[in-house]
């Protein structure tokens, strides 16, 4: 299992922590995230992959999950991420996933062809195969900011910039804040948006389906009237009806202006002066289906879920003095600002042609595929007992309250007995 993780914003957003030197590990490596993760993050996992798979030229021991998940063997196992029900398509089975992979790169046992990369693709509520990430035969579309947004109006997303710039008012003592109290998961945001203290913009309805599965970036060309400021997106699938799922977790897509440059030290933002804020790291897959709309909101704060960045140029942590200001995001011709997004074109013949993983109606499926499928138990020699002792027996720890469990019979004893769990997945 890999150990990158992420960190939330005090100093600097979120990103991985992978150490420079994890290309260089040489056990198989299973990475294993969802899109709604907040402590590990979908970040942290494809950062590993990728550093493994350059490193040793190719995905030999290194797998890459992404699943619509929350954080935790639960959410793995069951269709549920905060208030989106995914579908039983979206349950794997985490201790067969764990044991299977252990069988084969430790044990050496035969085992089935699986995958480097699976993605859950949200919308479509389906699993698809890749042999490397990035995915292959993606296609950057650049959506330029545009139009009128503020707290009335929702500007809009297109090809062209265009219209005058978009001011957020922002009160660190009067932070935006999520009017989910920072659950996670996906919910429906239909009712953040407008409103004051952010801007959101959003495409036309789409006149067919549309598929994005990667890395969405942008980049922000602002002003600012304070030496300092956070700056934080989302996306969301905007359905007919208004609901309005976020596609990420609500915990990401933060940069802090005073590192805009990368480097170690802050460095303020002069007052008026045109700077340009790079978002990345904000992974995501999912299908707009015809005549959703995607929707992007930027803000300067997202309370609880980031601590708030006081603008007096200052830390959070240095000081409890705060400084309202406003910050204007410009997206006209000589100031553009965009986001871009990893549309996989070939998306509809992909469906069509039903080239996607075999998912059974439920872990607990009489005819599961073939990666929720027990193994027959196989025998282990029985540890010596000395005189007296009595074998003492507990749940399995890999048992979902919700979902059984497949692949129960194939733990080590000594993780039955000690009532170990697992702490990330």
């Amino acid at each position: 299992m890999s150990g990158c993780g992420t960190r939330r914003a005090t100093r600097g957003g979120p990103g991985p922590r992978c150490p420079p030197t994890s290309g260089d590990v040489q056990a198989a490596v299973l990475n294993v995230s969802g899109w709604f993760d907040e402590p590990y993050g979908p970040a942290g996992a494809v950062t590993n992959f990728v550093k493994l798979t350059e490193s040793r030229g190719g995905p030999a021991g290194a797998r890459l999950i992404l699943g619509p998940w929350q954080h935790g063997v639960d959410a793995i196992q069951g269709g549920l991420a905060g208030k989106r029900d995914f579908g039983p398509a979206a349950a794997r089975d985490y201790a067969a996933l764990v044991l299977d992979w252990m069988d084969a790169h430790l044990k050496r046992l035969p085992a089935a062809a699986t995958p480097p990369v699976e993605v859950f693709v949200m919308g479509a509520n389906r699993w698809r195969a890749f042999p490397r990430w990035p995915v292959p035969g993606l296609r950057p579309d650049t959506l330029r900011l545009a139009g009128r947004a503020d707290a009335r109006t929702i500007g809009a997303l297109r090809r062209e910039a265009g219209g005058p710039p978009s001011a957020i008012a922002s009160d660190p003592a009067r932070p935006l804040t999520d009017p989910f109290r920072g659950a996670y998961g996906a919910h429906d945001y239909a009712a953040l948006a407008p409103r004051p203290g952010l801007v959101a913009f959003e495409t036309a309805p789409f006149s067919h389906p549309v598929e994005i599965i990667g890395e969405v970036t942008a980049e922000v060309a602002v002003q600012a009237s304070v030496p300092d400021f956070d700056l934080w997106l989302q996306l969301y699938d905007v359905a007919p009806d208004g609901t309005a799922w976020n596609l990420a977790s609500p915990g990401t897509g933060l940069v802090r202006a005073s590192y805009r440059n990368g480097g170690p030290a802050r460095e303020p933002v002069p007052e008026g002066e045109l700077v340009r804020l790079r978002m990345s790291q904000l992974y995501t897959a999912n299908r707009f289906a015809t005549g959703h709309r995607l929707r992007i909101v930027l803000s300067t704060a997202f309370f609880p879920l980031f601590s708030v960045n006081p603008q007096t140029g200052a830390l959070e942590t240095e000081s409890a003095e705060t400084r309202a200001g406003v910050i204007r995001i410009r997206h006209d011709a000589e100031a553009p600002s965009w986001v871009v997004l990893p549309v996989v074109p070939d998306a509809g013949r992909y469906w069509a042609a039903g080239a996607v993983i075999p998912a059974g109606p439920s872990l607990t499926s009489t005819n599961p595929p073939h990666y929720l499928a027990p193994r027959a138990p196989r025998p282990r020699p029985r540890e010596p007992r000395s005189a007296g002792a009595r074998w003492t027996t507990r749940p399995s720890p890999f048992r979902s309250t919700s979902t059984p469990s497949a692949a129960a019979s194939r733990m080590p004893r000594r993780w039955r007995s000690s009532g170990w769990r697992s702490s990330r997945h």
